[in-house]
């Protein structure tokens, strides 16, 4: 708006910021950034044809050890005015979008897997019902490690392990070991 007035010569460049109301020195000013930007688009346009699977702050890291330091805002900016961004895979939705569950029983000595159950929801009695095959073909345990799912602590696997003797050892909770 200033140059317009300025440029048809209704008034000064002074008088025009004046009352728009604006400072001269945000009109002169003549930003430095387009160039540095070009060259740090093109480095993250070659990183990101040489490493497609990366994100922006995986190419930032790249940059930035090559002496190209650049902060993560103005990665993302230029990631995004580059038109680039890493697809996410679509996981293909089982039986209506649930989640399917996997119990996997593995032997502590011999780290062998014995067996896996799969459900889209595993009760405290098919596990159960599970064990009682796995004992029938491998034995019985003295006692079963596992974690504090609600398949693990209900009545089904309490009464399960007082009929069959077999001790369930619980993992302290947040502690996956």
């Amino acid at each position: 708006m200033v140059r317009h007035l300025v440029e048809q010569g209704w008034l000064s460049e002074r008088k025009a910021c004046r009352v728009i109301g604006v400072s001269r020195t945000g009109i002169r000013h003549e930003s430095l950034k387009p160039a540095k930007d070009q060259l740090l688009k093109e480095a993250l346009l070659q990183k990101a044809t040489q490493y497609p699977r990366y994100g922006y702050l995986m190419l930032q890291g790249l940059l930035k050890q090559e002496g190209l330091f650049i902060n993560r805002k103005r990665t993302y900016r230029l990631y995004t005015a580059c038109s680039l961004q890493v697809r996410t895979k679509k996981r293909k939705k089982l039986a209506g979008g649930r989640r399917l569950r996997v119990l996997s029983v593995v032997d502590d000595f011999t780290r062998e897997c014995i067996g896996q159950l799969t459900d889209l929801s595993i009760s405290g009695q098919w596990v159960a019902q599970f064990l009682n095959q796995l004992i029938a073909s491998r034995g019985k345990p003295r006692s079963i490690t596992c974690d504090n799912g609600t398949e693990f602590t209900s009545k089904a696997m309490f009464f399960w392990s007082k009929d069959h003797r077999v001790r369930l050892q619980f993992i302290q909770p947040v502690k996956p070991t």
